[in-house]
């Protein structure tokens, strides 16, 4: 082999690294294109969610929708002032996800992250009836590290099978409305929580695919289940 065979053969080498290379940074720069657009697109799709159902929340409620934290694609937080009978505070938060943004698909996968709306408020007065109840979870894990000096009493629900505990002389008003919530409301509900020693006192949770037209009947049924929680 001479000189030229020898230095034609290193020429042809070097322009097959150079074209694999090209090739590979081509790959790396479209992926990173598409994850770029779909972080946006997502982005915007849980900016536009977010402002739908502030609107929402705001024409279900009787009162005005003070932000806590400034609206956007994360969602938000506001205080409905004045709150509803028998609250003293009445909160709302709303944490969208969507498909689109890589890190909430990651979330989804893996982490079981999924869209939430929280409804959270403190009573005027203690509350003389209590609920716990969490999807998937015993009563003995909902209570938590603190379920409080009396005992909490176990139920289950009859068309369902829940597993729930009720605290308190009176809690038939109560479970009559958690009932009527866990029918409505499931598979969307997730936790609903009344508890004295806790703050918020009052909490619910629904997530996944939530849909506006039923915002309006569960703030009413929160709004239900403060006054149940009250009663004398």
């Amino acid at each position: 082999m001479n000189l030229s065979e020898v230095w034609t053969e290193i020429s042809q080498s070097d322009w097959s690294y150079w074209l694999v290379e090209q090739h590979v940074a081509a790959i790396l720069a479209t992926l990173a294109l598409l994850l770029a657009f779909s972080w946006i697109a997502g982005w915007q799709q849980k900016r536009r969610s977010s402002h739908a159902m502030l609107m929402t929340v705001n024409d279900a409620t009787f009162g005005r929708c003070l932000p806590r934290s400034q609206i956007g694609a994360w969602g938000f937080a506001v205080t409905i002032e004045p709150p509803p009978e028998r609250f003293r505070e009445f909160n709302i938060s709303y944490q969208p996800m969507s498909i689109f943004d890589p890190v909430d698909l990651f979330r989804m996968w893996f982490g079981g992250g999924r869209t939430l709306l929280q409804i959270a408020g403190v009573l005027i007065d203690a509350p003389t009836a209590e609920i716990t109840w969490v999807r998937g979870l015993p009563p003995a894990r909902a209570l938590g590290k603190n379920p409080g000096r009396s005992p909490w009493v176990q139920s289950r629900l009859d068309f369902a099978g829940a597993e729930y505990a009720t605290r308190g002389a009176n809690v038939g008003a109560l479970k009559h409305v958690f009932q009527e919530m866990y029918a409505r409301f499931t598979p969307a509900l997730i936790s609903i929580t009344i508890q004295r020693e806790r703050r918020p006192q009052m909490r619910i949770v629904v997530g996944g695919k939530i849909e506006l037209r039923e915002v309006s009947p569960l703030i009413i049924s929160a709004q239900a289940l403060g006054r149940a929680a009250t009663l004398e």
